[in-house]
């Protein structure tokens, strides 16, 4: 028969306390894994970090992916824990890949003004590429597009045809006999501001109230066409 003194007796209850400490210490002293470095394995691809993580017995979770158009599809972009840090066996690294970039779906863009359609796809960072294409409608109207409404932009770049205004070429009226008043006035309708010679040279303060046009150049019937980049040239002789 166990006999305990007295004096131990107000220790009896750390009993249980101590035998599981006890316990639990050399559970964890014959079961202890024991640490290693986390690897860098940030740019490489998700395959190539399975394999380099299986081989040291660790594993990882993808917790999210991330658009990127300089990487191929699945490359670790960020891990977690850091590389050096110390982990165990079996443990997880957490890491954000990358994937492709979705390509834009290019809206249609037929009828409206070229400074809108190219204000749309500024929105999706798309490139427009203006050629311009003679029309009888609206200039700056776009009339065909690259690739179609509903397709994919594949390099970033969508063709646009805007259209150009006619310039239909005129028939050169005939002005001799005429009061340069009128004539002018006829020239300015056209936005066309002639050059004026008098024969004979008069004063500086001299008014063409009377003077009627006895030369021109274009000759009257020539066909003559307004260039953007070339004003048209009409000279009138008066006197």
């Amino acid at each position: 028969m166990l006999i305990i003194m007295p004096e131990f007796r107000s220790f009896l209850w750390l009993a249980p306390f101590a035998s599981f400490f006890l316990g639990y210490t050399v559970i964890c002293l014959l079961v202890r894994q024991p640490s290693l470095p986390t690897p860098a394995i940030m740019g490489k691809t998700i395959g190539q970090a399975v394999t380099l993580l299986s081989e040291q017995n660790l594993n990882i979770r993808i917790v999210g992916q991330k658009e990127d158009a300089q990487l191929p599809d699945g490359t670790v972009l960020s891990q977690t824990p850091a590389p050096g840090t110390q982990i165990k066996e079996q443990q997880a690294l957490y890491v954000t890949v990358s994937k492709k970039v979705s390509p834009h779906v290019i809206m249609d863009l037929v009828g409206r003004q070229e400074s809108d359609a190219r204000a749309a796809l500024e929105q999706l960072s798309v490139q427009a590429n203006v050629y311009k294409i003679p029309a009888d409608i609206p200039a700056g109207t776009i009339i065909a597009q690259h690739p179609q409404a509903g397709s994919p932009v594949t390099d970033n770049t969508v063709i646009l045809y805007s259209a150009e205004s006619i310039k239909k070429p005129l028939i050169m009226p005939n002005f001799k006999g005429r009061l340069l008043d009128e004539v002018v006035a006829f020239l300015d309708l056209h936005g066309i501001t002639p050059s004026i010679l008098h024969a004979p040279v008069f004063p500086q303060d001299h008014r063409c109230t009377q003077c009627k046009v006895i030369d021109q150049r274009p000759l009257a019937g020539s066909f003559v066409k307004h260039q953007s980049e070339k004003p048209l040239q009409v000279q009138l002789q008066v006197g």
